[in-house]
């Protein structure tokens, strides 16, 4: 996407230099496009003049949020048709336009008769085998990350409770790669790659950059067949894992379990996809709480397809509540909150449960100490989830439970080889893995090598990256 390229003496001491500049506003689905006629430099504020008739001011960011999005608008050569007639009533400090715009943020969920699907004619039903299905790429791509910074603005989130916001208000420069508007994007992207792959049969891409200086692993990136573009009026998705659901001030998550029950509630029993990002990394801050999580998968379990789960709080309950889910083919827990709550304290058992009890998984990508050595165990069992297609474990050692060492035992058999078991029989299906089941250890396709007990070895050439 285009984006202006402005200097910070602009932005901070220039705001004349805005004025004749045309600017485009998304109120309730339509493009309102405009003209920047005054600026006001002792309140910072910018007038608009709509082409339709009314007027507007602008604080700073909204203001860089029209530009961008007339930018962009332009730039693909997109037409929209323009509400003419209208005039202003002679409000001056919130204008028609404005009071539009407020009306579309508080709008409440609507669904819709047909759901989009750019790929409905490949979607998967039952064991269907999805080498079938034309297209499939999977695996390391050099393809070109794009930096979508409006993204979640065109797609507002269907949850209600959040609000629209210019991704310049959040921690970061906005238009880079190290942004916390694009560290949502990277999440929304990977949860829409698995339901691409569930669902619709597509492969899946990634790729790896390098990211912030504190940060030692380099973040990934993944290239969905559709997105949130795709899918924002989508009732089979609810999507709680969006941007308009974090305060930008503070980082505060405003996703609460009221309103994703509500979200359920309204797509009725169509719902395939739930997406939560719980915000619990932010301590100080709220966040959805497992008993709300439990509930709300809870509600959706007979349809569910692909449940992913991004720093939330989790339970026992939250785990057998998946493993509820007889339709469940795609599962992401990352960076999840594990509560220490006696016999609600999730633990490695339970999900070994939800392998055992979803034999349709596709995508199982687990950053969780849940994951350990009964989680591999139950995946070594015959018929356990055949269709595996994505295996990405990250399961650091616990204070629940270590993780068992993987030096070679007297009778020969550790945890490495049930690891190697599982790659070994999956070799026909298995697409992309990556496995840390300690922090010492890694198996992974990112390159042709494998390193356990601290010792490199070339992978089987039936195991190299597709």
């Amino acid at each position: 996407m285009a984006v202006i390229k402005r200097s910070p003496k602009a932005d901070t001491d220039s705001g004349e230099s805005y004025v004749g500049q045309r600017i485009a506003k998304d109120f309730d689905g339509d493009i309102f496009y405009g003209t920047v006629s005054k600026y006001f430099p002792k309140d910072r504020l910018w007038k608009i003049d709509y082409d339709d008739g009314d007027k507007e001011e602008l604080e700073l960011e909204e203001l860089l949020f029209a530009l961008d999005l007339h930018m962009e608008k332009t730039k693909k050569k997109r037409k929209r048709t323009k509400k003419g007639g209208g005039t202003s009533s002679g409000v001056d400090d919130v204008s028609i336009a404005a009071v539009k715009r407020q009306v579309s943020l508080e709008k409440p969920l609507t669904t819709k008769s047909q759901s989009p699907d750019a790929t409905a004619k490949y979607r998967i039903s039952g064991n269907v085998d999805t080498k079938d299905f034309p297209g499939r790429v999977f695996g390391m791509t050099n393809r070109p990350i794009k930096v979508d910074i409006l993204k979640f603005a065109r797609n507002r989130c269907r949850v209600q409770g959040g609000h629209t916001e210019h991704p310049s208000k959040f921690p970061g420069s906005y238009e880079s790669k190290t942004s916390f508007a694009y560290l949502m994007q990277r999440l929304s992207d990977r949860n829409y790659c698995m339901r691409a792959l569930c669902i619709d049969g597509s492969g899946a891409e990634y790729t790896t950059y390098k990211g912030s200086a504190n940060v030692s692993t380099a973040p990934v990136t993944w290239f969905p067949a559709t997105s949130l573009n795709d899918h924002s009026d989508d009732e089979t998705v609810v999507d709680a894992c969006h941007l308009d659901l974090i305060n930008p001030s503070n980082g505060f998550s405003l996703l609460t379990g009221e309103n994703l029950r509500s979200a359920i509630k309204m797509s009725g029993d169509s719902v395939e996809c739930i997406f939560i990002n719980g915000s619990v990394s932010n301590e100080q801050g709220p966040s959805i709480s497992a008993e709300d999580i439990t509930s709300a998968i809870t509600m959706c379990k007979a349809s569910a397809v692909c449940i992913g789960l991004t720093e939330c709080n989790l339970s026992a309950s939250v785990l057998d509540a998946i493993a509820s889910c007889p339709n469940l083919r795609g599962l992401i827990i990352e960076h999840c909150k594990v509560i220490i709550d006696g016999d609600n304290t999730p633990t490695d058992s339970n999900m070994a449960k939800i392998i055992r009890s979803c034999p349709h998984l596709r995508w199982c990508l687990v950053k969780s100490r849940v994951f350990g050595e009964a989680s591999w165990c139950a995946l070594a069992e015959k018929g356990a989830c055949p269709d595996l297609e994505v295996l990405w474990i990250e399961s650091r050692a616990s204070a629940i439970r270590e993780v068992p060492s993987f030096r070679r035992t007297e009778t020969g058999f550790c945890l490495e080889d049930t690891v190697r078991l599982i790659l070994r029989e999956r070799e026909g299906t298995l697409k992309i893995h990556k496995i840390l089941p300690n922090h010492r250890t890694l198996i992974s396709k990112f390159d042709d090598v494998e390193t356990l007990s601290g010792q490199k070895r070339p992978l089987p050439s039936q195991t190299h990256m597709i």
